[in-house]
């Protein structure tokens, strides 16, 4: 009975030795795979989120630079029309002989004035329109096929 008894003993021991080997293989391949297969989904993770952030700044950028560009076209005609209607005020007074000199002379200040403003307002809108087109150029030309590049290399 103790043949037995020894030799379910030194059984018994091996397996615990083959299990305790089972174990650590089974902790390094937990450490070393599926660690480092959290790593990479993290890092792809962090990538989409960049490259999303990164997309969306741009097109934020774009839009807000078109958006810019219709404010100063708005402001260069209201200034155009400030002018012109002051130009036909002067111009209405200048040949009615019932409008004395002094006012006259007013609506020739205001149409200079307004006039003055409306060159301002077009040298802005000339800005404006060369800043758009160099955003939307770069937008078009070379961030968005950029960007659609990245986005399909992230996806492969």
């Amino acid at each position: 009975m103790s043949s037995v008894i020894n030799a379910w003993e030194g059984m018994h021991k091996e397996l615990e030795k083959i299990a305790t080997k089972h174990a650590t293989i089974a902790s390094k391949i937990s450490v070393e795979i599926v660690g480092k297969l959290n790593q990479f989904i993290g890092d792809k993770s962090a990538l989409k989120k960049k490259l999303i952030n990164d997309s969306q700044k741009a097109t934020m950028d774009y839009k807000n630079a078109i958006a810019g560009l219709n404010k100063s076209k708005t402001n260069f005609e209201s200034k155009i029309k400030d002018a012109d209607s002051a130009n036909q005020h002067f111009e209405k007074a200048s040949t009615d002989a019932n409008v004395k000199p002094n006012t006259v002379n007013k609506l020739n200040t205001k149409k200079q004035k307004a006039i003055d403003a409306a060159i301002i307002a077009e040298k802005e809108y000339d800005k404006s329109l060369l800043f758009a087109n160099s955003i939307q150029n770069n937008f078009y030309t070379f961030m968005m096929p950029e960007f659609l590049a990245k986005f399909q290399k992230f996806e492969e």
